[in-house]
């Protein structure tokens, strides 16, 4: 009865103790308690003598681990389910959802890159030379004999591919990825990326080809759950709406391990459709348009007026910045066939400004992946008839490319 007794009152005095906060690691602060509890002299002692201090240490010990425990847990939920989420996403857009697991201790999404980011950007990513958007390539633009080749950057965080629309005098896209992909210096935009060094890509007939010439290369780009989410999503954009799958063989046309995704002879490419599209601000300060395939809750987008009301949710964890101003209002009417008509409300942010440039040339992609061919834009208010290069209160075309730049010669 007496061992009851005292036992309750160790557990009173415990609970009325004040909680106890403290930034240090789990492991000093064990440290710290075990220093305090430890007797310097070992003397003989009786049965109960022995038992109740180790019980009062154990209690204590396990009274602060909670503590500790809840305050870390608090502090590392929220990145964990955005890193959960970004793998669940590129997973269910491969579908392959059954071969690929995600591990949280794979922290290579891809090698580290030896460039030194000193030296002078070798891209230019505004005011080139008959490009009139900002983050857009029109149809109307001047190319100056050049061509449009699409080139597939990751943000940092391997969460969201960055389709880039680089001008060059190439004229065919496989050349370029053959010939210059390699020395493409993704990290000078804040960018991570698949250069595909390992391989070659022809065209024979009316299919695309992969050729793997270098398998141990390969292996070290697709060899973790985190990779292979990085080649599936570089791959979908960079030949959306071009091929539905590509072949995929080693030297002597044999299929080859891929991984995560096991041993395939051709890689299907899932359809890129039905997105949202907002602005990126990456680590070296610039900003990019980026498509978002699900909404903050993680379903897909059916119709284009549940990604507008995405456009307006902005992602600050993971940088990801609005491309439709919160608080604006506005009315969509569908009724003409392959036209988005958008009447905005009168809004203080709403103007011939870079804002309202920016919300424009969102929506002209977002439209574009809904398979609409024009967006008209009314915003009431406004005295001028366009905003930037764009005219308002009438039908606009939807773009041809996004993310514009050029080498600097």
């Amino acid at each position: 009865m007496k061992k009851k007794d005292e036992q309750e009152k160790i557990m009173t005095r415990l609970n009325a103790l004040p909680p106890i906060k403290s930034p240090q690691a789990k492991e000093s602060l064990y440290k710290k308690i075990e220093t305090q509890l430890q007797p310097e002299q070992k003397q003989p002692r009786s049965k109960y003598a022995t038992i109740f201090p180790a019980l009062a240490t154990i209690i204590l010990v396990v009274f602060v681990v909670i503590l500790v425990q809840n305050q870390l847990f608090t502090d590392q939920a929220s990145e964990t389910t955005v890193s959960d989420y970004a793998f669940d996403m590129a997973r269910e857009n491969r579908g392959e959802a059954d071969v690929v697991e995600f591990s949280e201790q794979e922290d290579i999404i891809m090698p580290k890159s030896d460039i030194d980011l000193s030296q002078m950007n070798p891209y230019q990513t505004e005011n080139i030379p008959g490009i009139t958007g900002r983050y857009i390539v029109n149809a109307t633009d001047d190319l100056l004999e050049r061509h449009l080749v699409t080139v597939v950057g990751m943000s940092d965080d391997a969460m969201y591919p960055v389709p880039l629309t680089v001008i060059t005098a190439k004229e065919h896209s496989l050349d370029y990825y053959n010939e210059q992909l390699s020395s493409f210096q993704f990290p000078f935009l804040g960018l991570t990326g698949e250069a595909f060094e390992f391989g070659t890509f022809t065209q024979t007939q009316a299919e695309l080809v992969l050729t793997i010439n270098d398998l141990d290369e390969m292996n070290r780009s697709v060899g973790s759950s985190d990779q292979a989410a990085i080649f599936d999503q570089t791959l979908r954009f960079m030949f959306a709406d071009a091929y539905e799958s590509l072949v995929i063989q080693d030297e002597v046309g044999d299929s080859v391990d891929l991984g995560p995704f096991g041993v395939m002879d051709r890689f299907d490419l899932s359809p890129v459709q039905g997105l949202s599209y907002k602005y990126l601000e990456t680590s070296t300060g610039h900003k990019l348009i980026v498509p978002i395939e699900r909404t903050v809750n993680g379903e897909r987008f059916i119709t284009i007026d549940e990604a507008l009301v995405d456009m307006q949710e902005p992602v600050p964890a993971t940088d990801i910045q609005s491309s439709i101003p919160e608080g604006v209002s506005y009315t969509l009417d569908l009724s003409q066939e392959k036209q988005v008509r958008l009447s905005f409300d009168q809004h203080e942010v709403l103007g011939d400004n870079t804002t309202t440039q920016e919300m424009i040339e969102a929506i002209l992609i977002t439209a574009k992946s809904f398979y609409f061919d024009e967006v008209m834009i009314m915003i009431e208010g406004m005295t001028e008839d366009r905003v930037g290069p764009y005219e308002l209160n009438k039908a606009l075309d939807v773009p041809i490319g996004i993310n514009p730049l050029q080498v600097i010669e």
